[in-house]
Parts: structure tokens; C-alpha cells; sequence
């Protein structure tokens, strides 16, 4: 199995990014300086707020995103270098799932105590490479009983491709069908706007996260509608990527929908990565003590 990188959102390492930022000097230096390195220089050592959004303390810009400096006479500004990781913060709080997810839910920490285990753990490992590497739009299905990993695997994944530049939506079938299908039903026209209005974010964005895919008490004929639309969307478009954790294995989704089963194999290589917990005894979550 390929050893794990860690690529979670880190403090600065290097060694521009360590260091102490503009050195503040003396009346007697700054005196020297012309009016427009003055201004430079003033606002390179004053204070901004970035940091209380985020979390990120940079010692360049002092929580600005911005450095000062002068050429031919002019004062002008560039991003500094830990705009990247705030783009990046900004990236993990836009896709929906809770900070604490993405802490806990890492592929690093994922403990694969058995075969069944290990065989999904270098699937997801091997899914990433091939997403994050090769830009490569395959996608996803995990289906388990239901404490098996799916979540945190999926969450690693999506870890991995934030990292990469991919922008992310996540959402949570149970939790979020039911409301779908009643402003789909409804006679407002407000709810129907509503309804089109998140339907478009799920089908257009670049890479999509479906939580307990079909995962209702019972399902109906309007959540599989739904769930058609949004994959049939996503399936003639080459440029998405979908990721979906379910209960529901690929061999009970046949038996729910052979329509929605079959575009969801073609895209996941042809069933290459199609991940099946097989053995409902393999609680992850028990054995975390959860």
C-alpha cells in the first residue's frame, strides 16, 4: 500500500513564511526614506484581521494578504504567500462539512484493522492519486452497513482533493431530500425557485459529496426522480466528479434503480472504484469506541 502524505491544511513551514516579517526601524532610519517607501513601510507593519476569520496567523503581512512595495517610484501591493492556505481554509468551510470532520476524518488516522478494512483504505488511496494526479473525473460509490468507515474515507478523499485545487459541495441525502421534495411539490412558486436554485449548485459544482446516498425510511418514486436528475446531470458531464457513501450497496442500488446504478458504474472506471463493506460485523465506529 502506498504510504500516506499528510496533506491537511498546515501552519507556515518555510522559512520566509517563519520568519519575523518587515523589521520595524528606528525615527532616525524611517526619516531616510521617500514619502511613498514611508507609506510602503507603514502599512507593511500595521495590523490586519484576517486571522481572527481563520485561524491563520502569517508574520509577512501581518494578517493583511497583502505586502507593500515599491518600484519606480509607485507603491504597489502582491498577495503574500499565505493566501494560498486561506483560499484554501476558505475552500474546506465552503463545502459544507464541519471543521471537526475534516480534523477527525483523515486517511491518515483511518485505522484498517482488518482485510476488508485495508482493501477500502488503499481503494480510497488509489482513488485520490488517480483524481488529484492525473485530473482524471472517475467517481466514487462506497456502500456498507452503516459504521464502517464510509464517512471518514470519503471525508480523507475529499481532504485530499481541496488540497488539489478541486472546489467541493457536500451533501446529505437524508438529511436534505425531503425539503427538496416538497418545494419540488409546492404550489409557491418561491419554493420551486428555491428547489431549482439548490438543485443547479449540486449539478454544476466541480466535484459533489453525497452522504447517505438513499438512505431514507422509506424511499419514493420523487426521491429517486431527484436522485435521477442530479446523477443524470452530473453523469453527461465529463468535467464532474461525484462521491457517494451509502448504505445501500451496488447490488441492492440495481435492484432500486438499474438506470441510476448503471451511470454510476460507467463513471466510477467501470466499477473500479465501487467499494463494498461486505461484512456487517466490521463496525469502525464500535471499534473506535464511539
Amino acid at each position: 500500500m502506498e504510504e500516506i502524505k499528510n496533506v491537511e491544511i498546515k501552519q507556515p513551514t518555510s522559512i520566509e513564511e517563519n520568519s519575523n516579517g518587515v523589521e520595524e526601524l528606528d525615527q532616525a532610519a524611517i526619516s531616510k526614506m521617500s514619502y511613498v517607501e514611508q507609506d510602503s513601510y507603514f502599512y507593511n507593519i500595521s495590523e490586519g484581521e484576517l486571522n481572527l476569520e481563520d485561524g491563520i496567523n502569517c508574520p509577512i503581512c501581518r494578517n493583511k494578504g497583502f505586502i507593500s512595495y515599491v518600484e519606480n517610484n509607485h507603491e504597489k501591493v502582491k498577495n503574500c504567500t499565505c493566501m494560498k492556505r486561506r483560499k484554501l481554509y476558505r475552500r474546506f468551510l465552503d463545502t459544507g462539512i464541519s471543521k471537526d470532520q475534516f480534523k477527525r476524518y483523515t486517511l491518515e488516522n483511518y485505522k484498517a484493522d482488518n482485510e476488508i478494512q485495508k482493501y477500502c483504505l488503499e481503494k480510497a488511496i488509489n482513488y485520490s492519486n488517480d483524481v488529484a494526479k492525473d485530473k482524471k473525473s472517475y467517481w466514487l460509490y462506497i456502500g456498507g452497513e452503516s459504521g464502517t468507515g464510509k464517512t471518514h474515507l470519503c471525508t480523507g478523499i475529499i481532504t485530499r482533493l481541496l488540497n488539489s485545487d478541486y472546489e467541493v459541495k457536500y451533501f446529505v441525502w437524508n438529511t436534505e431530500i425531503p425539503s427538496l421534495i416538497n418545494q419540488r411539490k409546492s404550489f409557491y412558486q418561491e419554493e420551486q425557485d428555491n428547489y431549482r436554485k439548490r438543485i443547479k449548485e449540486i449539478k454544476e459544482c466541480q466535484v459533489l459529496y453525497i452522504d447517505d446516498f438513499l438512505q431514507l425510511d422509506i424511499e419514493t418514486k420523487e426521491s429517486l426522480s431527484v436522485a435521477y436528475e442530479i446523477i443524470n446531470s452530473r453523469y453527461t458531464d465529463d468535467s464532474k466528479i461525484t462521491i457517494i457513501s451509502s448504505e445501500v450497496t451496488a447490488e441492492k442500488l440495481y435492484e432500486l434503480s438499474k438506470a441510476l446504478c448503471g451511470r454510476i458504474f460507467e463513471k466510477t472506471n467501470k466499477g473500479n472504484y465501487v467499494i463494498t463493506y461486505n461484512d456487517p460485523k466490521d463496525n469502525y465506529r464500535m471499534k473506535k469506541g464511539e
